[in-house]
């Protein structure tokens, strides 16, 4: 009997640099990106969450994907947010630059299990880390 072949999955993400990394947020659930031009305290208490910022009258939480992917926070005030839809919630994540767009197969992609960042995905080759 021959194996089943292997079909790879292709999804498009919107590249952004995050320090030294590359974030790549898949397009389907990436609705625009906007400044920051500062954020609101709330009381949450998850150590990626950096403030909230209004758009459009909505307060949007926004988070630091370093910290969802382990890494340490940094001192350096976010610049942009990367703005994501979930039904009908939206949150953010504060990114330094956005690079462009890249295909990527879904095979390569390990999940993010941990830290409060259900979707996310971190790539298990080079710095690039992605959020579903």
């Amino acid at each position: 009997m021959s194996e089943p072949a292997h079909h790879s999955t292709w999804t498009t993400f919107g590249l952004m640099e995050v320090g030294e990394s590359t974030l790549g947020v898949n397009i389907a659930n990436l609705t625009e990106v906007q400044p920051i031009d500062g954020l609101s305290p709330l009381m949450v208490s998850h150590p990626a969450f950096l403030g909230a910022m209004r758009l459009r009258g909505r307060l949007i939480p926004v988070f630091d994907p370093r910290v969802l992917c382990g890494f340490p926070r940094t001192d350096t005030p976010p610049a942009i947010a990367a703005i994501m839809a979930h039904e009908e919630r939206l949150v953010a994540l504060a990114v330094d630059e956005i690079t462009g767009l890249a295909k990527a197969d879904e095979a390569a992609l390990q999940r993010l299990e941990s830290g409060g960042a259900a979707g996310a995905v971190c790539s298990s080759e080079g710095s690039t880390t992605t959020a579903a």
